[in-house]
């Protein structure tokens, strides 16, 4: 019986290391797309000098969690959101109302993607 505790404390841990990744990813791309939510909203009403700012905001917070996401996430996504991010940027700053909701809508789709990769279900696993 004593030869089974460590094996079996290996697993748990593993197990709550794997859980604990998926509750801080969850979070962080929620954040991320809550944020992206509400600059959309000043998008739409055209209130762009509310927006730049809250742009830059979110660049910032998607750079310090990006050291995260490279940790736990293939790094071609963390190369396409890092793009899209800088093209809302663009978008922004030009006042380009249409390529922005359509960039940022991409963008939500891949926070969202980057979270469903990592999700442990059967899909994922066969």
């Amino acid at each position: 019986m004593k030869h089974l505790i460590l094996p079996i404390s290996i697993f748990i841990f593993v197990i709550s290391l794997i859980c604990t990744n998926q509750i801080i990813l969850k979070n962080l791309t929620n954040t991320l797309e809550n944020d992206i939510d509400t600059i959309e909203k000043l998008v739409e009403n055209e209130d762009f000098e509310k927006s730049i700012p809250l742009m830059k905001e979110f660049s910032e917070k998607y750079t310090k969690y990006n050291s995260y996401f490279s940790a736990v996430v293939r790094h071609n996504e963390l190369d396409e959101i890092r793009l899209l991010v800088k093209r809302l940027e663009a978008y922004n700053k030009s006042a380009d109302k249409v390529m922005f909701l359509a960039e940022s809508n991409a963008l939500k789709d891949m926070l969202c993607h980057i979270y469903k990769l990592d999700t442990i279900n059967i899909e994922n696993i066969l």
